[in-house]
């Protein structure tokens, strides 16, 4: 009579400096002429954790947060950036004025507002919404201080949230609404932005070279970042509805998850932190999307027959499970980003027998946890 498994797969073991956890076991099942290697292997999470979910509410009369001049090589200043946020614009607030060929508008993100031309006093970078409720952003360049804006297409919905971007790459601007292309402008040559402002980086305001104030939004912001690089339409699209706390060219990431007190913190080390003025109040955030997938199914054990091999494993206890996939290559390690065995559908039992086998091969399979949100375990 042919030996029958299953057998438990070995405990895992960890690859230094990755997250990944692998859990393999090989074997050959014999009898009868049938000879079957399986590899069974399932990774460790690999997705990004959901913030606390709160933000900032900002009164649209004089609350804002600081970064104060934020220069240096560990600042807020840069020549080529991207500016993001999730935003809720709950009504009218006050307009900040970029100065003489500026934009007028309520203030979302900014390093600068209208001040002195030509020289440091001007503004770095501005982002922030028309009266009309458009996207604008807005410069000042390093040679005469004139202001090189653009404006958006699509008015926002009061009262919901959006996600805003902003990008320049030292000669075009770009605008993101939700993820999506919005409006662009290429200047009639490369113009470098005024990349040595002291004026005060802030958010729901603009502030001057010693932080006087000058307009006021009123709604509410989570997830500020801020980046030394234009990110491209598909990392925008891709990573939006994400909180991202590193990234290439990431100088500043406020997820403002604090939910108390007066600063909000940089994910990014050594440079600087906010302070909450005038008072904004702590309230609930955005709600992300859930980016953190199942674990591994564990204890995978499988049991050959003739023509068949049979795989079952302890069934995972997420509340947001929607199933197993179950991957097979002929060679290890197997790729999981094809077309699984069980086709488009996850599985929603913990067991699956593969009739595409044959006799005195060799096969490796791979089992993945799979969530409604589609966060596949790696």
């Amino acid at each position: 009579m042919a030996p029958k498994f299953p057998f438990p797969v070995p405990e895992p073991s960890t690859t230094t400096g990755s997250a990944r956890v692998r859990r393999i076991a090989r074997a050959l099942l014999a009898g009868a002429g049938v000879a079957i290697g399986l590899l069974l292997q399932s990774g460790g999470p690999s997705g990004q954790t959901i913030p606390a979910g709160t933000a900032v509410k900002f009164d649209g009369i004089n609350d804002f947060i600081t970064f104060g001049p934020a220069t240096g090589p560990n600042g807020l200043n840069a020549t080529n950036f991207t500016l993001e946020l999730w935003f809720r614009q709950d009504g009218a607030g006050v307009l900040a004025n970029t100065g003489v060929g500026g934009v007028e508008a309520y203030p979302l993100v900014a390093k600068g507002r209208n001040e002195t031309d030509g020289g440091n006093f001007d503004a770095n970078y501005f982002f922030g919404l028309d009266t009309a409720g458009r996207l604008v952003a807005d410069f000042e360049d390093m040679a005469t201080g004139a202001n090189h804006s653009v404006t958006g297409v699509t008015a926002v919905t009061p009262g919901t949230w959006h996600h805003g971007t902003a990008t320049y790459d030292g000669q075009t601007w770009t605008l993101y609404l939700d993820g999506n292309l919005d409006a662009q402008r290429t200047l009639p040559a490369p113009v470098q932005p005024r990349s040595d402002s002291i004026q005060h980086a802030s958010i729901g305001a603009a502030l001057n070279s010693t932080g006087v104030r000058n307009g006021a939004f009123n709604g509410v912001i989570d997830e500020v970042r801020i980046w030394n690089v234009a990110r491209t339409a598909t990392e925008i699209a891709q990573s939006h509805t994400l909180t991202l706390t590193s990234g290439t060219g990431l100088i500043g990431r406020w997820g403002l998850d604090e939910g108390s007190g007066t600063v909000a913190s940089n994910s990014v080390a050594d440079r600087p932190n906010g302070t909450l003025t005038n008072k904004p109040v702590w309230v609930e955030g955005f709600p992300f999307a859930d980016a953190t997938p199942p674990a591994p199914p564990q204890n995978v054990i499988a049991d050959e027959g003739n023509g068949l091999v049979t795989l079952a494993w302890n069934a995972n206890t997420e509340t947001d499970l929607a199933g197993y996939n179950v991957y097979k290559s002929a060679f290890s390690p197997v790729v999981t980003t094809g077309t699984p065995l069980n086709g488009d559908t996850p599985l929603t039992s913990p067991i699956f027998t593969d009739h595409a086998v044959t006799n005195g091969s060799s096969y490796f399979y791979v089992v993945t946890a799979i969530d409604t949100s589609f966060n596949e375990s790696s």
